[in-house]
């Protein structure tokens, strides 16, 4: 006889599965029936907004290749969107990252408006002229907002986009693929899941105030990052049996010390932004959020180096990733031991 106290998480799972295998051979059947069994579970992404942050998408796929493990759908907002379409049309993170040296190498980059801002803001680390050129920039900025719907034209981020992904259409990807956007009138989530992959990549980056809003099927779009940040939902709807989030987006701990009303209002804004995403990603089996680094949205230089921080980020939840896996394919019997095992924990997401 086995002591209770010396089974552990192998020996108990053993047990089970001979229990299961003993009762099916009682019943007359074929001990090699397993009616819980299906087919292989999909994994999908859930590939969230964040800006430059997004180089952690690319580090989180560069980790799952290198383990081996098979993505069945990417549904991505904003920046997701983008690493995401790429995935869907090359299958390799390698190849992703290497077009983006590319293009953080190339004229067309060096002319993008984003860049521009983000020399605005780094400006003021500088002596004193350059603290008077940067400030003339932003007021040159905020004049343009306060007197245009937008900053940057459609056919300015078709241009960038376009440098990254082709012209085909959403149902010709061998990866199932899906660009969340916002109703602007409605406020509604919009999922696009066929057409122009380029058209759906735009309108789920169009920035609100910053970039031309998408005309898409009858309604005016914007960014998704304002309904859905990490679009969980819609992972699920391209038949994700184990969702993986990639929350991109920084952590809001820093110091609130010194803000000016302005920068009061959007530390607001990110507070309700954090807190709307949090409750979405509690449907997810995973969740991927390395919540470092200071740098803005636009600060697409610095895009390279959040790719280091999501492999690392992605290689620490990989245990977890591989048990939601196996968890879609194991006996109920076995289910119930290892969550005896955690503490009866019968659900939620893998921390």
């Amino acid at each position: 006889m086995i002591a209770g106290g010396d089974l552990d998480m192998l020996s108990l799972e053993a047990v089970a599965r001979g229990l299961v295998a003993c009762n099916g051979r009682k019943r007359g059947g074929n001990s090699m029936a397993m009616p819980w069994r299906r087919n292989p579970p999909r994994l999908g992404l859930a590939l969230g907004g964040g800006g430059a942050r997004g180089g952690i998408h690319i580090g989180v796929l560069k980790v799952l290749e290198r383990e081996g493990i098979a993505i069945g759908g990417v549904a991505g907002t904003s920046i997701g969107a983008l690493i995401g379409a790429m995935y869907a049309v090359s299958r390799s993170a390698t190849a992703i990252e290497h077009r983006l040296h590319e293009y953080l190498e190339s004229d067309l980059f060096r002319k993008a408006r984003f860049n521009f801002m983000a020399e605005t803001s780094t400006e003021t680390r500088f002596g004193i002229l350059r603290r008077i050129a940067s400030f003339i920039k932003k007021e040159f900025i905020i004049t343009l907002a306060l007197s245009r719907p937008y900053l940057i034209s459609k056919e300015h981020l078709l241009e960038n986009l376009g440098f990254f992904i082709p012209d085909v259409r959403i149902d010709d990807l061998d990866v199932p693929f899906a660009a969340v956007a916002t109703d602007l009138e409605t406020g509604e989530e919009v999922v696009i899941r066929r057409g122009s992959l380029l058209q759906a990549v735009y309108a789920s980056c169009t920035y609100p105030g910053v970039v031309e809003a998408a005309r898409w099927a009858g309604r005016l779009l914007v960014d998704g990052g304002v309904v859905s940040m990490v679009p969980v939902r819609a992972a699920r709807q391209l038949g994700a049996d184990v969702v993986v989030a990639v929350n991109a987006e920084r952590c809001i701990g820093e110091s609130i010390e010194g803000l000016s009303g302005i920068e009061i209002l959007f530390r607001a804004d990110d507070i309700m932004g954090a807190e709307l995403t949090r409750y979405q990603t509690e449907d997810a089996e995973v969740l991927i959020h390395p919540g470092a680094g200071e740098d803005r949205w636009y600060d697409f230089q610095k895009m390279p180096q959040y790719v280091s921080m999501g492999e690392k980020a992605a290689h620490e939840r990989i245990g977890e990733i591989r048990m939601a896996l196996d968890e879609k394919t194991s006996s109920p019997v076995v289910l119930s031991v290892r969550r005896m095992l955690r503490g009866g924990r019968s659900r939620g997401r893998l921390r």
